[in-house]
């Protein structure tokens, strides 16, 4: 139990400082429509956060998260509320996905511990839901309906695949 507490904490310290530090100096805005460069590795510490977090918790550190990312970022209000959004629908994916055997509620919901196409449905979904709700809540204009859709598309794709080498390279079942 302890394990998979302090793995937990480490990973979401390193994605946290990944995302902060290294990923928002490789952000690069749009060139005339066709090009936008955004990866967004943070909504990952939701993601693996372990089966039998409470909903509650899950929910507050959803909300920190996007708190202290809405500080470097100074973005304010825009990464909590799509964390606090992300967070909010985890339980619902997890029940949509969810194997006959059902879940072992001491794990972390993990690549290595579901098998990859579990895992990649898992993470499309939530890390999709998640950038919807960032760019609409950043643009927040029905006018610009398209230019969400594109941000969420483009940094969608990046992410995942940025999300799928994170997994690939730090190997833990929880």
């Amino acid at each position: 139990m302890g394990n998979i507490i302090s793995v937990n904490i480490i990973r979401a310290v390193f994605i946290f400082f990944l995302q902060v530090l290294v990923l928002h100096a490789f952000s690069y805005g749009w060139i005339a429509w066709y090009f936008y460069f955004n990866i967004m590795l943070y909504p990952l510490i939701i993601i693996l956060l372990p089966m039998r977090t409470p909903q509650l918790a899950v929910l507050f550190i959803g909300f920190g998260l996007g708190l202290l990312t809405d500080m470097f970022y100074d973005s304010p209000g825009v990464h909590a509320s799509a964390s606090v959004a992300t967070a909010f629908l985890r339980p619902w994916v997890l029940g949509q996905l969810e194997p006959r055997e059902g879940y072992q509620l001491n794990v972390g919901p993990t690549r290595q511990r579901f098998g990859f196409p579990w895992f990649s449905q898992y993470a499309a979904i939530l890390l999709a839901f998640h950038l919807l709700v960032y760019f609409t809540v950043e643009t927040f204009a029905v006018a610009y309906i398209p230019r969400i859709l594109a941000k969420t598309a483009y940094t969608f794709i990046w992410s995942i695949i940025t999300v799928f080498l994170f997994t690939s390279i730090w190997n833990t079942k929880d």
